[in-house]
């Protein structure tokens, strides 16, 4: 793994949250608290969210539902996730 895949890559946004790896798809997200709050949400890193398998996405993602209040991340441009299965599973697309 190399550039935003890189574990020292998500490693860096420590500062604002605790990396979470998924070797389903290869990818990142930084687990963050909601101040004042118990709850917590993702963020993918900055500037693009990458994946390896990006047949998995959409599902994985579908699973996060549960532990995250939101989930934000601005998708690379080769990432084939279909676009109507994302607007059926999440409140904004």
């Amino acid at each position: 793994m190399e550039g935003f895949l890189h574990p020292l890559y998500a490693q860096s946004f420590s500062a604002i949250g605790m990396p979470l790896f998924s070797p389903k798809s290869n990818r990142w997200l930084i687990k963050g608290q909601k101040p004042d709050t118990p709850y917590f949400d993702a963020i993918g890193p900055y500037p693009l969210f990458l994946c390896e398998h990006r047949e998995q996405p959409s599902d994985e993602l579908e699973t996060l539902k549960e532990r995250f209040v939101s989930v934000a991340l601005v998708a690379g441009p080769f990432l084939k996730t279909p676009v109507n299965n994302s607007k059926k599973n999440y409140d904004f697309f």
